[in-house]
């Protein structure tokens, strides 16, 4: 049948959410990354191959704090700033694309906190 390989076209919008409880919904330990998410997407996906998603979208996060992330402390030990244990932020924002199973973020930004 030929309508099982049509694509199913989502679009998502989210507002106020807490990242904190988010990440946790998805498996994540907690406490590693929080603030307020608004994000919007438009996705892609085929219903017999939904590995195959595709699409993109944006998201800011406001009044939030990246904690333990392994990546800002590597860049704090060797930047020696002790702020990227536990980065403080206004707001983080980006846009974003998925694509052949790979998510890239485009423009970020981090404005205020210890920035």
């Amino acid at each position: 049948d030929k309508t099982q390989d049509l694509p199913l076209e989502i679009s998502m919008e989210g507002r106020g959410v807490d990242v904190d409880l988010l990440l946790k919904a998805f498996g994540n330990s907690g406490d590693q990354l929080t603030g307020s998410l608004n994000a919007d997407g438009t996705f892609t996906i085929p219903l017999t191959r939904p590995r195959e998603l595709t699409g993109g979208g944006s998201f800011a996060i406001e009044k939030g704090q990246a904690k333990l992330l392994e990546a800002l402390q590597v860049v704090g030990a060797v930047l020696n700033i002790s702020e990227f244990q536990n980065l403080s932020f206004q707001t983080l924002s980006s846009r974003y694309a998925i694509r052949d199973k790979v998510v890239a973020l485009e423009d970020m930004k981090v404005e205020g906190g210890d920035i």
